[in-house]
């Protein structure tokens, strides 16, 4: 069995401040344009396109390019958010070799 994950007060209190009360519900975040993102942000995300793939390839595509394009509105660009990006096309890429492996059967 797993013990339970002890939070410390800090972090319970940082909690309560950056998360939405369940009563509420979360406010509309309006989605950033790529082309107002830092460079480096900008050419990564060009990665995530899908509409060039066979359809049962995209489906699985198109799942890594809505989580990045979600990931644009939480997050600052920077280094870390590059590093994030890149993992997450890293994962795409992969996901989607799996993904014709199992239409070809190889």
């Amino acid at each position: 069995m797993v013990p339970a994950l002890q939070l410390s007060a800090d972090y319970r209190k940082a909690l309560a401040v950056t998360q939405p009360a369940a009563s509420q519900p979360a406010a509309a975040t309006p989605s950033p344009k790529v082309e107002d993102r830092h460079p480096a942000t900008q050419q990564i995300m060009r990665h995530f396109g899908f509409g060039h793939l066979h359809p049962e390839l995209a489906a699985v595509s198109r799942e890594f390019h809505d989580f990045a394009h979600r990931l644009l509105t939480l997050c600052h660009d920077g280094p870390e958010f590059t590093v994030a990006l890149r993992r997450i096309l890293e994962a795409k890429d992969a996901a989607v070799r799996s993904a014709v492996e199992q239409l070809t059967g190889k």
